[in-house]
C-alpha cells in the first residue's frame, strides 16, 4: 500500500512541475541522459540542466516526505516552505 501511495505522490508531483523541470528530470531519471546530453538536447547550458534536475528532484522528495519519512534518501536540509 506504501508503494501505491509512493507511486501516486511521485507522478502527481511530476504532472505538477513545468515543463523544464518534468522534461529534464525525465531524461535524467527515465531516459538515463547525461547532463550533457540533456543539454545539448534542449539546447540550454549545462547549469541549467544542473539546477532544474536539483530543484525537480527537491521537489519530488519534500513532497514525497508526506507520505514516506526517507523521501528520496537524501539528507535532510532546511528548505523554505512549500509556496
Amino acid at each position: 500500500m506504501l508503494t501505491d501511495e509512493i507511486r501516486g505522490m511521485v507522478s502527481s508531483t511530476l504532472a505538477g512541475l513545468s515543463d523544464e523541470h518534468r522534461t529534464v528530470i525525465t531524461l535524467r531519471e527515465i531516459d538515463g541522459l547525461s547532463y550533457q546530453e540533456i543539454a545539448l538536447a534542449m539546447s540550454i547550458p549545462i547549469g541549467t540542466v544542473r539546477s532544474r534536475v536539483f530543484r525537480a528532484r527537491d521537489l519530488i522528495d519534500r513532497q514525497l516526505r508526506r507520505v514516506y519519512d526517507g523521501g528520496l534518501g537524501r539528507d535532510t536540509v532546511q528548505r523554505a516552505p512549500l509556496a
